[in-house]
């Protein structure tokens, strides 16, 4: 259910009220999750029930002088039921022997309720007429109410956004982008989760910020052939995205052509 609000031409407001479920996949039901010897095992639940959402949004857009947008977005999910990764037993034990190691047992279960809430905001503006600046950012935050105490929730990502200038003319449109990511401190992590915190420093997940520059030129009249290239991570940072065990990729540099036929 929405509704929307436009007091003139430039300038809309709207507010949106939904509902939805998610029903526990075969995973969660029977499958014994990813688990380290020593630290946990999570074993499967077949008592699982499907989580319920009642969402709740709030945005608005505004024009002004035909060259500036900004947009900008608060939301809420109410979840109950949420499918989080808790201390469980098997067969009346707290932890079993995996790979010869006494383990802690776990299990996906149902929280009593959990929150998600957040904002995005978008900027762009016109220049010239060749020449746009576009920003946005992201933010959320979850947490999981289990007898009124609050633990963070999983799969929620720091504060993120991208800020990029472009040229576009004739048939060259190049961009150079900054993209960024704050901190995730350990404290936010859900250490039973899938956060993965053995892969943070001891203080979590650090900033980081990457400059991209890309360039593409059409070729013929009709537009058939494009070259493109460009440079990722220009300055060769070694920064790792929230929750990967793996660190991202530095300098590179690519090329590539696109015929439509």
């Amino acid at each position: 259910m929405g509704l929307v609000f436009n007091p003139n031409k430039s300038i809309k407001i709207y507010s949106n009220l939904s509902s939805a479920f998610r029903a526990p996949n075969v995973d969660d039901v029977s499958k014994v999750f990813d688990s380290k010897a020593g630290e946990a095992i999570i074993i499967p639940n077949a008592n699982l029930k499907p989580e319920n959402t009642i969402n709740y949004e709030l945005g608005f857009s505004a024009i002004a002088i035909t060259k500036i947008k900004l947009e900008g977005v608060l939301f809420f999910t109410d979840i109950k039921n949420a499918i989080v990764v808790k201390e469980s037993t098997l067969n009346g034990q707290d932890s079993a022997f995996y790979n010869g190691i006494n383990t802690k047992i776990y299990s996906n279960q149902n929280a009593q309720q959990a929150y998600i809430y957040g904002y995005n905001m978008q900027l762009s503006i016109d220049l010239w007429k060749t020449v746009m600046l576009y920003s946005s950012l992201n933010y959320t935050y979850g947490r999981i109410i289990t007898n009124n105490t609050e633990t963070p929730l999983d799969h929620i990502p720091p504060i993120f956004g991208k800020s990029a200038i472009s040229f576009n003319k004739n048939k060259l449109n190049t961009e150079i982008s900054l993209v960024y990511n704050g901190w995730k401190y350990l404290n936010d992590f859900n250490i039973n989760g899938e956060d993965n915190a053995m892969y943070a420093t001891p203080k979590g997940s650090p900033a980081w910020y990457i400059i991209n520059m890309k360039a593409q030129y059409t070729l013929g009249k009709k537009f058939k052939t494009q070259l493109q290239a460009g440079i990722d991570n220009i300055t060769d940072i070694q920064y790792r995205v929230f929750s990967s065990g793996v660190s991202a990729a530095g300098r590179n540099i690519w090329v590539g052509i696109r015929i439509k036929f």
